[in-house]
């Protein structure tokens, strides 16, 4: 699944984003051959002069007349340029336009950028303007591109121009079209597959042309028809073609026609690019380029970027919805592990700049918190135009502790669902912006449904409700047996210790300290157990206690502790018990895995444990605090039998309770139901807002700002294409054209 940028989508990135480059900039430097384009828009829009990379070495400019010195150009008005190329990935193109600014001694600032960039690039670059994870293909380069290597294209429409209906006789005519046609591109790489409805009498003058042109292929697929009529009668041209392609093994069909893309897409559920009218069909959709008539898509608001419980559930969800064809699109606040993920999946994401509506009553501070409210609304304001474009059938927010899908929904008269994976209070110790009960009627005020991820979550929720539809929906939990596999360097010291493992963030709703107490207690009573702590460290306060404890115990020798690591299931399986000792868990993912896992699990009995744990029978249960109770769990569990049959009951166990239908397929139905009952309806925006002490002259500003913007694009639109078709046209670009072809001739 390709993230495809069209010309219409590299506009309206430059549009959203052009304030990003400083006003003082003088001149534009686009780096050669698409940074060319990308930098002509900018300059028309800027109103600045322009220049390719060798011109601005060699002190030339595009603008004007205006020439530079190289001895004396610090002299001159130009004092700072942006040099700028269309994408970036592994930075090399950009490397090296750094390294000849460089050797020729140019006394002037630079500030380098890209419009697109891979996740995780950004210290590449000053400057850039949109995330674009890989695979991606641009408009602008398709044709010039190694994802030749892997497609289907058709011949008629692209590779030339189609037959007119007196050319298209069936006969000599038509013949003659298929040896004489101007070729209408040249594609720069191998193509595949070239799979065409011209019928297979033809093959021979249309080998012939494809050699005349330098186009080269693998295979060539032509209609099995007698005569053209038959073809006709037939009418299966779409058919014909997606068989071709699903037998193919290959990633994208270009096809000429809007309407074959079109079904082609819907018959293979693979890539499809329409060349009429420049429209990827994909399953994962961009944000200017999905069709809502096909697809039901989803914006989630992530609260983290980390990859915690709820981020995890949330991956796997969107993978579920994905196979019962709901697309989705993910907004998190900052960079973070899960973009690795949601790139791994294909899932097209967002970065904008949200904060949490609750705070940590200890004293350490969670992470991800560092813009105030006002910020992160005016980050919202500022996001909603892109979002109108994505324009989700649906907005579904994944935590209680972020309220920004909810105000996105309203702004944008969507239907919203709020996923509540925690108690808050109860768990996390959060403190509201909104006392407490005011913030869950909140919640129900601006949702159309609440989904908890379990029974104890639900009940506890009701007693602050009134008539909003719930659902109990328990998180879906499936490991790759590969990530068990993975090779880690073994923390336990001891190879005949009981070996415990306690996998959640360090923060006090966790409450490591009593894990870290009973085995203490127990080490000195002279049994032989390790600990380790596993996870992110989201209250750094209470780490410290934890570790002061461990020091003045003694205790480092036999009870470790790692920070987050990507894949904890090797940790797993290393480990003899998995221990949970929350103060109250709302679900207990880690409760779950540990069963996956083949493991013995011990956890606390409050919250949503009972409904996954049937005690001493499918794992154990302790009330909270008994450090004594689980002392003699513990100890029980040195018996390896006993272990054993624990583990291999709690497995069998999850049956029920780990079952994919009740999450994905139940939660499918969910939003289906919702997006296709959902009546538009003016909401009352201010008054989603006013709770949370924000301003709707935020919004009032932004829409006049955009509205601004949308007049002079109008404006600028019919000079951005003029010029494209200068330069098209211009003699200096047809001469290095013709020097490509022989260079590529001469490889």
């Amino acid at each position: 699944m390709i993230n495809f940028r069209s010309y219409t989508d590299l506009h309206q990135t430059i549009k959203n984003n052009i304030s990003k480059i400083p006003n003082d900039i003088d001149l534009i430097v686009g780096i050669p051959r698409s940074g060319l384009l990308v930098a002509n828009l900018i300059s028309l829009s800027m109103n600045k002069p322009l220049v390719d990379l060798e011109g601005f070495i060699e002190g030339r400019t595009f603008k004007g007349g205006l020439r530079l010195s190289i001895n004396s150009i610090e002299s001159t008005r130009i004092k700072k340029v942006l040099v700028i190329d269309d994408s970036l990935n592994s930075g090399a193109s950009l490397e090296e336009a750094k390294k000849k600014i460089q050797q020729a001694k140019l006394k002037i600032k630079i500030v380098y950028g890209a419009i697109y960039i891979k996740p995780g690039k950004e210290s590449k670059v000053d400057i850039y303007f949109e995330h674009c994870p890989l695979p991606r293909l641009f408009e602008w380069n398709i044709f010039h591109h190694d994802i030749l290597n892997r497609s289907c294209v058709d011949i008629d429409g692209i590779l030339c121009r189609d037959p007119t209906t007196v050319e298209n006789d069936d006969g000599k005519k038509y013949l003659d079209f298929i040896k004489n046609v101007e070729p209408k591109i040249c594609p720069s790489f191998e193509i595949s597959h070239l799979i065409t409805c011209r019928l297979e009498k033809y093959r021979r003058p249309t080998v012939e042309w494809l050699n005349k042109n330098k186009i080269r292929y693998k295979k060539l697929e032509m209609m099995q028809y007698e005569t053209k009529e038959q073809r006709i009668a037939a009418n299966n041209y779409s058919k014909y073609k997606a068989k071709k392609y699903l037998e193919s093994n290959t990633d994208l069909f270009i096809e000429s026609n809007q309407k074959q893309a079109d079904e082609i897409f819907n018959i293979t559920k693979k890539d499809v690019y329409s060349f009429e009218n420049s429209k990827m069909f994909s399953k994962i959709y961009d944000a200017y380029n999905f069709d809502e008539k096909d697809n039901i898509n989803v914006s989630f608001f992530s609260h983290s970027s980390q990859l915690g419980g709820a981020e995890k559930s949330m991956l796997e969800l969107i993978n579920e919805l994905n196979e019962k064809q709901i697309f989705s699109h993910v907004v998190i606040p900052e960079e973070g592990p899960i973009q690795e993920e949601l790139e791994r999946n294909n899932i097209p994401y967002d970065i904008v700049k949200l904060n949490w509506w609750a705070k940590a009553t200890t004293k350490g501070q969670p992470e991800g918190k560092t813009y105030s409210q006002t910020e992160s609304f005016k980050n919202l304001v500022e996001y909603l135009p892109k979002l109108s474009l994505i324009n989700p059938g649906l907005i579904y927010t994944n935590t209680i502790v972020t309220p920004w899908g909810a105000i996105a929904a309203n702004y944008l008269d969507k239907p919203h669902i709020w996923h509540i994976r925690e108690f808050g209070e109860l768990d996390h110790k959060l403190k509201f912006e909104l006392p407490y009960a005011k913030t869950i009627k909140y919640i129900e005020k601006n949702s159309e449904e609440l989904i908890f991820n379990s029974k104890a979550v639900s009940k506890y929720f009701s007693n602050f409700l009134s008539k909003i539809k719930t659902h109990v929906a328990h998180n879906f939990i499936e490991i790759n047996p590969l990530l068990l596999k993975e090779s880690v360097d073994n923390p336990f010291k001891e190879k005949d210790s009981l070996k415990i493992l306690h996998c959640a963030s360090i923060q006090e709703g966790k409450n490591q300290l009593e894990a870290v107490r009973t085995v203490v207690e127990l080490s000195s009573e002279g049994h032989n157990i390790e600990l380790l702590l596993l996870g992110s460290v989201s209250d750094k306060d209470y780490l410290n206690e934890i570790s002061q404890y461990i020091k003045n115990n003694k205790a480092k020798n036999y009870i470790h502790i790692l920070g987050f690591t990507k894949n904890p299931y090797p940790y797993f399986k290393l480990s003899d018990v998995i221990l949970i000792t929350s103060y109250k868990e709302a679900f207990g993912r880690t409760i779950v895995e540990g069963m996956l896992a083949n493991k013995a699990v011990v956890t606390t009995k409050e919250g949503g444990t009972s409904e996954i744990i049937k005690n001493n029978i499918t794992g154990f249960t302790y009330p909270t605090g008994n450090i004594k109770k689980l002392k003699k769990i513990i100890i029980s569990l040195k018996n390896k039998k006993l272990r054993n049959k624990i583990a291999i009951s709690g497995c069998k166990s999850l049956i029920k309770i780990n079952n994919r239908d009740e999450y994905g397929y139940k939660i499918s139905e969910i939003i289906k139901k919702q997006i296709i009952n959902y009546q538009p309806h003016k909401k009352n925006f201010e008054s989603i807002i006013k709770p949370l002490n924000l301003s709707i002259q935020e919004i009032k500003n932004e829409n006049i700002v955009l509205e601004k913007e949308i007049i002079k694009t109008r404006n600028l639109s019919r000079k951005y294409q003029k010029n494209i078709d200068n330069i098209i046209n211009s003699k200096y670009y047809k001469i290095w054209r013709k020097y490509c072809q022989l260079k590529d001739l001469i490889k």
